[in-house]
């Protein structure tokens, strides 16, 4: 289905987004026995843009139909 240039434009204010991800803060770094943080940080950040993206493409999925 195409767009119809004759019906108003849709604007989207805002998406809310659930993540569901796994996160291992319990990963303990063999070397010196304590929590790799940066790892907690990065497992964090790679969540959130990967939400972002999937967010980002359904968005436009749901833009095409109009």
């Amino acid at each position: 289905m195409h767009a119809d240039p004759t019906l108003p434009v849709v604007k989207v204010k805002s998406v809310e987004v659930t993540i569901n991800a796994t996160v291992d803060v319990a990963y303990v770094d063999d070397f010196d026995d304590e929590r790799n943080e940066e790892y907690i940080d990065r497992q964090v950040k790679d969540a959130v843009r990967k939400a972002n993206i999937e967010t980002s493409e359904l968005v436009d999925l749901e833009l095409d139909d109009y």
